[in-house]
């Protein structure tokens, strides 16, 4: 008698030989260029883990890698990409960036009632900055220095 039983392969035997190979979120060939590999030592398509994290009900509290559930403080950035709040440290950076000054600079006010004073910057907000002019501390939107 024969037998007739068939053999299902879905690449498990290439997947257990080398994990690392394969995204553990889609299964799918991993590319070196466009993966990242979490502290956990877990790697992920990009694409993939920026999509679970951006899904996640609570990222800003807790955002964990989807297949161990260690904790994750942020995802880096690769090239191309723009930094996403919560997910990524640049996010801040990024937002700061077109302000061109940093804590202790000594700025000139443009605009408002504190025009033309010279204050030192003492705190940068993502749209704000806290300046000390005379020993006073004023909080102005950064487009006024």
């Amino acid at each position: 008698m024969e037998d007739s039983s068939i053999n299902i392969s879905y690449g498990t035997e290439q997947y257990i030989s080398h994990p690392e190979k394969f995204c553990e979120i889609c299964d799918c060939e991993m590319e070196t260029n466009k993966s990242v590999k979490l502290e956990c030592g877990h790697r992920f398509h990009y694409e993939c883990i920026l999509e679970s994290l951006k899904c996640g009900n609570n990222r800003m509290l807790n955002m964990q890698c989807p297949y161990c559930r260690h904790h994750i403080e942020f995802l880096p950035l690769l090239d191309g990409y723009r930094p996403i709040r919560n997910i990524h440290k640049e996010y801040n950076l990024f937002k700061i960036s077109k302000f061109n000054h940093s804590v202790n600079d000594q700025v000139t006010i443009s605009k408002g009632k504190y025009s033309g004073q010279v204050g030192i910057v003492e705190k940068i907000n993502p749209r704000t900055v806290n300046i000390q002019i005379n020993g006073t501390s004023i909080r102005i939107n950064k487009n006024m220095v």
